[in-house]
């Protein structure tokens, strides 16, 4: 197994919560959490799980680092990564705390691009 293949995930489960977790695997992580052998979070009434989205490959010490970092923000902020399908980690990579700054980033770079 190639430690360069690694995602960071999202999945929402049954009771509106988000979960954030990395794997080399989505796809069969996700029907884990599902089956109940998923992280200790997700079992009992957290199921069934839905994939919101996965981001890599990465390597695993980088899909580490952004997990860390990923479960620190805000529930807004987390659906601003999940959303937003153009510019993926520039904002999280660059470190922004808030919903509004990263919007704003988020906004700013869609007019440049646009333009």
């Amino acid at each position: 197994m190639s430690t360069d293949r690694w995602y960071l995930y999202c999945i929402l489960c049954a009771d509106g919560s988000i979960y954030t977790g990395i794997t080399t695997d989505v796809e069969k992580r996700v029907e884990a959490h599902n089956a109940g052998k998923g992280a200790k979070y997700t079992k009992g009434h957290r199921r069934p799980v839905r994939l919101l989205r996965s981001w890599g490959p990465l390597g695993e010490s980088q899909a580490r680092r952004y997990e860390a970092r990923f479960k620190k923000r805000s529930r807004k902020v987390k659906e601003l990564y999940v959303e937003d399908h153009v510019f993926d980690w520039v904002p999280f990579a660059l470190g922004f705390r808030t919903h509004a700054e990263a919007k704003r980033f988020i906004e700013e770079e869609t007019r440049k691009r646009h333009a």
